[in-house]
């Protein structure tokens, strides 16, 4: 709650006791209320800002292609997916470097190979035929 709003509550509650001519029971009831609107036309307008940000934003394909499980809040765990993605991108760039340098090299090996292939097992990019 704004101070401005515990302002108005305390203000308003202050004057319980006071015995209220017509005018400024009015003036404290109008401020009241206006002050109440223009928070209805804030959230207002912030809500309709909202759900245009949201509008396009495919949560269940994001989801999916992510391969966040249902019933997962996708909006958490999208940031801790594309970690992860970047992370095993750089991993199986990094092995991709080392084998073309081995190849360049003319040094290519069983053990590079067997080296891809437990980096592909590891992330699920290899099907179990080879």
């Amino acid at each position: 709650m704004s101070k401005t709003i515990e302002e108005i509550i305390a203000y308003t509650e202050g004057l319980e006791g006071y015995d209220l001519v017509g005018s400024q029971r009015y003036l404290a009831i109008e401020v009241a209320k206006r002050y109440a609107q223009s928070q209805t036309q804030e959230l207002t307008d912030w809500k309709e800002s909202a759900s245009k940000v949201f509008k396009n934003l495919e949560l269940q394909a994001i989801g999916k292609t992510l391969s966040i499980g249902l019933g997962e809040d996708v909006s958490v765990n999208v940031l801790p997916k594309i970690k992860e993605l970047h992370e095993q991108n750089a991993e199986l760039v990094e092995m991709l470097r080392h084998v073309v340098y081995e190849y360049e090299q003319g040094e290519s090996s069983y053990r590079t190979i067997m080296e891809i292939k437990e980096l592909l097992t590891k992330y699920n990019h290899l099907n179990k035929k080879l």
